[in-house]
Order: structure tokens, then sequence, then C-alpha cells
């Protein structure tokens, strides 16, 4: 933040002293329009040429969803026309599979179509059939991370589901919670939760409660680049969501021991199951001593609501907590 700026203005800004003289400018988005103001403003000044990848001579379309593989991925019609006068700027892709899940990185595979487009006009030599590759072959780390069953059990989860993303912000969230309910409408979620200070917590649960309505929000904490000083504590955490949910229409349950040893609260009672009316219930728990002791925490309390083996446990609020988690997989001394 100290580098790009406070603002999505200044951010802009300062990454918009990437366009350099007369070079193509490719724009995903879509952004918000002083956003893209700012960008165009800055290619206009620099006499480059700007192609957008949400204009309309682009269309790209989710045909399917398959998630019965160990890693799910979408299938898309993806339609661009730059310029119906040069077929080196038209592509038509049909069924390309995407082990990027969601509508947000189906425009980002069309922003690389895009770029890929412009480097032909530069002499480059990319086929079609290469860019389909490329996007089939196009997977990161972090980014809507699927776990093996294997991994799972690693980690002492057995039954659910593990997702890891790296979501840190009010946008991303929003994009979260869409790729979880169209991929998995109908099954119980839990977040496990971990972010640095400098971000808007409350957006970013906002997002998360209304868009995907979890059963279970375990609050824990990592180590963040910066120092602890940048480590929102599960305390604070566990205050926002609580807030962010009561807001949501959300009945709280607080399943913390603490809390639990105070009211004589027993999360672990059958009779909790009678608690999940017609209104939405998050059982809501701190656990500051460890991602994985968060992650038994989340698939116990999924266990109380639904059948533990069709559960879904996202862990998610930073590239930390991600990192964290992929440690533990592979017994590094960061695991935490």
């Amino acid at each position: 933040m100290n580098a790009l700026g406070d603002s999505l203005e200044n951010i802009a800004i300062a990454k918009s002293g990437i366009i350099k003289q007369r070079c193509p400018v490719v724009l995903g988005g879509p952004f918000e329009p002083r956003i893209e103001y700012i960008l165009r403003n800055r290619a206009a000044l620099m006499n480059a040429p700007v192609i957008s990848s949400f204009g309309p001579g682009i269309h790209g379309t989710i045909t399917k969803l398959d998630s019965t593989e160990s890693q799910p991925c979408q299938y898309a019609d993806i339609l661009i026309k730059l310029d119906e006068n040069d077929p080196n700027t038209i592509i038509e892709l049909f069924g390309v599979r995407l082990r990027m899940l969601g509508y947000h990185q189906l425009q980002n595979a069309i922003t690389a179509i895009c770029t890929a487009i412009c480097l032909r006009g530069q002499g480059w030599r990319i086929s079609d059939d290469s860019i389909r590759a490329g996007l089939e072959g196009t997977y990161v780390l972090g980014r809507c991370q699927f776990l093996t069953p294997a991994q799972a059990k690693m980690l002492g989860v057995d039954g659910a589901t593990i997702i890891l993303d790296g979501a840190h912000t009010e946008a991303s969230a929003k994009a979260l919670a869409s790729t979880i309910r169209m991929a998995f409408p109908d099954k119980p979620l839990a977040f496990v939760v971990a972010m640095a200070n400098d971000k808007n917590h409350s957006a970013f649960a906002h997002q998360l409660l209304s868009g995907a309505l979890p059963k279970v929000a375990i609050l824990t904490e990592v180590s963040v680049a910066g120092g602890n000083s940048r480590t929102t504590t599960t305390t604070s955490l566990s205050r926002i969501w609580t807030q962010m949910a009561r807001e949501c229409d959300f009945s709280v349950i607080d399943c913390s021991e603490t809390q639990n040893q105070r009211s004589n609260i027993s999360c672990s009672d059958q009779n909790l199951r009678s608690s999940f009316t017609d209104q939405p219930v998050l059982l809501v728990a701190n656990e500051s001593e460890s991602v994985e002791h968060a992650l038994k925490k989340a698939s116990k309390l999924l266990e109380l609501v639904s059948n533990p083996s069709c559960g879904i446990i996202c862990v998610t609020g930073s590239l930390h907590v991600v990192s964290t988690v992929i440690s533990c997989i592979h017994n590094e001394p960061s695991c935490g």
C-alpha cells in the first residue's frame, strides 16, 4: 500500500507507469469508469493504442462445470473480433477447458487472448491451437486451488473438500463467493480466514457472508510480510465477522472455547442442529494456535450441521495463510 497508494485511483496511477510510448495496452477489467479514465488517459499521453478485453466484439460464455474430478474445471466458448477486416484479430474457441474457475477467470482468459492477438500484430507467430493449449494448461497455486483427499488428510481433515484462495479484497471476495456458489450451490461451507491489518475486513466479510452463505467461520492468524504489526488478531477478526454476520441477518453462535466455558454453550451438542431454521446461522470460532488447528475445528463444526463428506472448507483472506497451508502439506518449517 505504501508503494502503490491508499486508493484505487492512486494505485491505477502508479500501475499506469508501465505504459510505454506507442506500445499497445490491453485493458482487463471491466474497471470502474474513473479507473478506466486514468488508464486510457495515460495511454493517450504515450500514444499507445488501447485494446479493451470487454468491448462489443468480445463474447465469452461458461457452458459447463465439471466438479467430478479432483481438480474441477469449467468449459467455455470464446469469440473475439477486434477487427472484422483482419483475420489475425479474430479467434473462435469452443469448449475450452479452464482449470481456473469463475467468471472472473473467464475474463482473465479473454484478456490473455487479446494480449496474444496484440503480439501477433507485433510479428509473433501464435496459432489458435497454441492459445487454446496455453489457456487449458494454466493453473495457479492459491487461486481456487483444490487439495486432494490425501492432502486434506495430512491436515487432519477427512471427508470435506479444502479450497485455497488468496482473495483479500472486497472485489476478490465477491468473485470467490460467486465461484463457490457456482461450483457447489448446495454444499455446506466453512471459511478459515486470516488477514493483514491494512485490508478492508468488513467489506471482505460482507461479500463472503452475503454471497456464499457459509455455515461456519473460523478466524485465525498467520505471519504476514512486514512483521507482526501487520497481522490482524483473531479477536479483531471475530468481532468484525460477528458484526457483519448480524448485519447480513445471520444468527451467530460463538463456538470459541473460552466463550463456551463462560456461557455453558456446547457446540458439540446434537441439539445445535435444531438451531438451523429458515434464518441463516453462522458458527464462529477463534483459533490462534495454528492454521492446522483452525482447519480441524472447521471440519468438526461442519460435521455438526451437515454430512462431513459433502462439506467445503475454504481457506482465504491472504496469500500468507494460503502459503502456510501449502507449507504444512510439504512439512516445511513455515507451517504454523
